[in-house]
């Protein structure tokens, strides 16, 4: 195209001040400036595969990075070029890939050991970050053994600068492998680690989760699950998609365990996030990049993990929205919608509404769009929900055989065919194999007319032979078809010759007259392949494809001849049990004639059953009556029982009480007597002081009648001499 055509322009240009700085002659800026601006602007535009990365002006470009970055002590001005061409570069993911691919990583991990280069450390942290973001490492450890202890020390534990945060970085995307995260706890403790980066927020949550992940340890799993699950929500709310796409991946990455361990709580939180999406989906703000995140979150995790079907009803629907909400959602919505179908056919069955709108939709996508992905996902999504019952007819309906048709044209030779054209025909043909398997009538016959052109089976072959998984993958689905055109696609991938091009992988004759054996073989020997192929896509040549249709063919013929002896042996059985069905006959006539009797007898036993019920029902309601006496007498005696129980407890505590007075009353009679003996001898004594005062009392009786009787002799005496006195007065008187 243009663009990968502009690209390549702009590395040769590159190339050509390299050249310069090599020689030690310097380019001009401006113009240099303005080839690495052409070279950012070609890059976004241009579809950079391992076609364009294996042309010779890609590979001497990456030669002289190389060769730039060893001699960087030496030439420590053009190293700063390279870093500004690797800024650039690394922007591009499948570019980032190339370079990984090529360890530019170990050799600028290389260059922060040299003192001419400390200058340039900054850069050298910026296009690390880059370039070590899902990194595969497989170079030798000693550059891990100068990177890791650099960047451990480099960390300032308490102030997080632009060089201390580039640093954790680097680390949490090295850590990311197994070999790094092992090297890592080798040179320091994990305690060590966090405890150091534990200032920097998401990166040290994210270094936390690598050590769990890493080492199996689901203590931590539910904390984890919240922490996170508030960072997404956190980062929804600041609108920062890498962010979410950050806490994504971590949330990919625990799924497994977490449905394991704690499910209630993960499920919980994926459905609060789901209706913060529905927030940021109805949101006037321009959001779609978080959104788009959600959808591949979502996606990802019921690829992986199918279980809680109950949640694919909602996430169906917010799919459907955000199919009809913008064109930049489609792809990714389209995807979800046919990954929840795949998983679960049912999911659609109360959005027919819904559905049947967006097949209008997207079958206007099949006539016009030229958006790969997108009609590559509308193909896929019609391929799965057709065999939904409910959405059948109106898809066979809206969907005609001259759309996929169009769409499965092409002009170039297959062997130029970009992969992306190869998946969307191939899986355009599948669509028609299955549309042809679901509706037979109307379909009859398309696939096996397109399966039957020449130029089908060259794409077809192209297929097996293309690096790609996913090309690969619909190569295996056309397989299954009856009437797959096995030996014509080995004969194309043989070679005009029709000779092997690799003689391992000839194909011995079958000896052997069993299917099912050649069916257990020819299985055992197609799923190795097939093994080996998503182990290493690289080493799928053409003689290997070639010997994988054979088998296909020859499992394929040996499923028939298995059918064709199961059909034979079946039409032995069904004669045998036609004797058998003979036999039974007769055996039913005789069983006849004896339920006829049998059913005599029973119409006897039935009167006698009713008459012994009739006494049974009798002695049953005598036993309910007798029954209903004798727990009214059990009651009766429970009382009676009870009654006794209370008086023979009464009559104990008074028995106890009496032997209580007895022994009380011995005790007061003892003192009474005591008191009886002791008021008797008082009495005593008071008699004889009685007797004593008495005799006193007559003896002062005696004395006081004396002195009585001296008394009264004494008044008349008194009597008299007052009369002599009176006497005496009177006389005096008188004179």
């Amino acid at each position: 195209s243009y663009w990968e055509m502009d690209l390549l322009s702009s590395l040769q240009l590159l190339s050509a001040h390299l050249n310069k700085l090599e020689e030690r002659t310097y380019p001009d800026t401006t113009l240099f400036n303005s080839v690495k601006q052409n070279l950012s602007d070609s890059l976004l535009q241009s579809k950079v595969n391992d076609t364009f990365l294996d042309n010779p002006i890609v590979t001497k470009f990456i030669l002289q990075l190389q060769h730039l970055i060893e001699s960087s002590p030496t030439n420590p001005e053009a190293f700063y070029y390279v870093l500004l061409i690797l800024e650039q570069l690394s922007q591009h993911s499948r570019f980032r890939k190339h370079l990984q691919e090529r360890n530019i990583v170990p050799l600028l991990a290389n260059v922060l050991q040299f003192e001419e280069t400390k200058s340039y450390v900054e850069m050298v942290l910026k296009s690390l970050n880059k370039l070590t973001r899902n990194l595969k490492i497989n170079w030798p450890e000693f550059y891990l053994t100068t990177l890791i202890p650099f960047l451990v020390d480099a960390i300032d534990p308490h102030e997080s600068d632009s060089k201390s945060h580039l640093c954790v970085s680097i680390l949490v995307n090295i850590c990311e492998s197994r070999v790094g995260i092992d090297f890592l706890l080798k040179f320091c403790s994990s305690e060590e680690v966090t405890t150091k980066i534990q200032s920097y927020g998401f990166l040290s949550l994210k270094m936390h989760h690598l050590i769990d992940f890493f080492y199996k340890n689901t203590n931590n799993l539910t904390q984890t699950i919240i922490v996170i699950f508030k960072e997404i929500a956190k980062s929804i709310g600041d609108d920062d998609a890498f962010m979410c796409e950050e806490c994504f991946r971590i949330v990919e990455e625990i799924a497994g365990s977490a449905l394991e361990v704690c499910a209630d709580t993960f499920v919980s939180n994926l459905n609060d996030l789901l209706d913060k999406l529905n927030d940021v989906l109805g949101d006037e703000r321009n959001r779609e990049d978080v959104v788009i995140c959600g959808l591949r979150l979502f996606t990802n995790l019921i690829k992986s993990h199918d279980s809680h079907t109950s949640f694919h009803k909602k996430l169906l629907t917010f799919a459907l929205k955000c199919f009809a909400k913008s064109d930049t959602l489609e792809v990714d919505a389209l995807v979800l919608v046919h990954t929840l179908g795949e998983r679960n056919i049912h999911v659609a069955a109360e959005e027919e509404d819904q559905l049947n709108g967006m097949w209008i939709k997207i079958v206007e996508c099949l006539k016009k769009d030229d958006n790969t992905e997108k009609l590559l996902a509308t193909l896929r999504v019609l391929n799965v929900f057709v065999r939904n019952v409910k959405h059948q007819e109106f898809i066979l309906k809206t969907v005609n055989r001259t759309i996929l048709h169009k769409i499965m044209e092409f002009d170039e030779n297959p062997d130029k065919i970009e992969d992306e054209k190869i998946l969307i025909i191939l899986t355009a043909l599948n669509v028609m194999t299955t549309f042809e398997a679901v509706e037979p009538q109307d379909w009859y016959g398309c696939a096996d007319g397109v399966l039957k052109t020449s130029e089908m089976r060259d794409i077809i072959a192209q297929g097996f032979l293309r690096k790609n998984p996913d090309i690969f993958g619909c190569c295996l689905d056309l397989i299954k078809h009856t009437n797959f055109p096995s030996k014509e696609i080995s004969t194309t991938l043989y070679g005009p010759s029709g000779t092997l091009l690799n003689k391992s992988h000839h194909v011995p004759v079958e000896e052997t007259i069993i299917p099912i054996q050649v069916l257990q073989k020819k299985s055992r020997q197609i799923d190795e392949i097939i093994e080996k192929y998503s182990e290493a896509p690289e080493q799928m040549t053409e003689s290997l494809a070639a010997v994988f249709v054979e088998y296909q063919d020859i499992y394929a013929s040996a499923k028939n001849q298995f059918y064709k002896q199961q059909i034979a042996e079946g039409a032995k059985q069904i004669a045998s049990l036609g004797n058998l069905v003979n036999v039974l006959e007769a055996e039913r006539r005789y069983t006849r004639s004896l339920l006829f009797k049998y059913k005599m007898d029973n119409e006897k036993a039935c009167n006698e059953i009713n008459r012994c019920e009739g006494v049974i029902e009798w002695h049953v309601r005598s036993l309910k009556e007798c029954s209903s006496k004798v727990d009214d007498l059990t009651k009766l005696n429970q009382k009676i029982e009870m009654k006794l129980k209370r008086k023979n407890d009464a009559y104990v505590q008074l028995q106890e009480k009496m032997e209580k007075y007895v022994i009380e009353s011995k005790a007061n009679n003892k003192e009474l007597n005591e008191m009886i003996n002791a008021l008797e001898d008082e009495k005593k004594q008071e008699q004889k002081k009685n007797t004593i005062s008495q005799k006193v009392i007559d003896d002062m009786k005696k004395e006081a009648n004396k002195r009585i009787t001296q008394i009264e002799h004494l008044e008349s005496k008194l009597t008299e001499a007052e009369s002599l006195e009176q006497k005496i007065h009177n006389l005096l008187n008188s004179r």
